[in-house]
């Protein structure tokens, strides 16, 4: 994510949907693993305090730790996400990124990685850097790129 503030247009986002309109926020974490925990809390709740509708993917949230019944959010499979997300954020590294890409691809939702390891390609957003740019993306001050 840059921090100039040009907005790419409508139709590299596919839905015609820019993330600064987002209702529907879907997040993706690291596939069986339980480290995104605490940042996906942090992320989710940042949201939820926005009024944005966050949905959690099925495998994601069941590693969270965070019982059914204080979840604020809705667990939910790829197809929901793709049927119901303005945008998905994946939590993870390059793998992850590619595997929620291959999986949201033919719905044409717009994604956008915040790096949990050490070295990413695709996601470009550091774990330390996760709220600042939420609020980046959410006030239209990104550059959307087509991949």
């Amino acid at each position: 994510m840059n921090d100039d503030s040009n907005v790419s247009d409508d139709s590299v986002m596919h839905r015609g949907d820019r993330p600064d309109k987002a209702a529907t926020i879907a997040l993706i974490g690291k596939y069986h693993s339980r480290e995104i925990a605490e940042s996906l809390g942090v992320l989710a709740d940042s949201l939820l305090a926005r009024g944005i509708t966050v949905l959690v993917e099925q495998a994601t949230a069941s590693h969270t730790g965070t019982p059914v019944e204080q979840r604020q959010w809705t667990s939910c499979d790829y197809a929901s996400i793709g049927e119901r997300a303005d945008l998905a954020i994946v939590l993870g590294g390059d793998g992850t990124m590619l595997n929620a890409a291959r999986q949201l691809a033919r719905y044409g939702v717009p994604l956008v990685g915040v790096n949990q390891g050490r070295l990413g390609f695709l996601t470009d957003i550091a774990r330390d850097d996760m709220l600042s740019s939420l609020d980046d993306l959410l006030g239209g001050r990104f550059t959307a790129e087509d991949r």
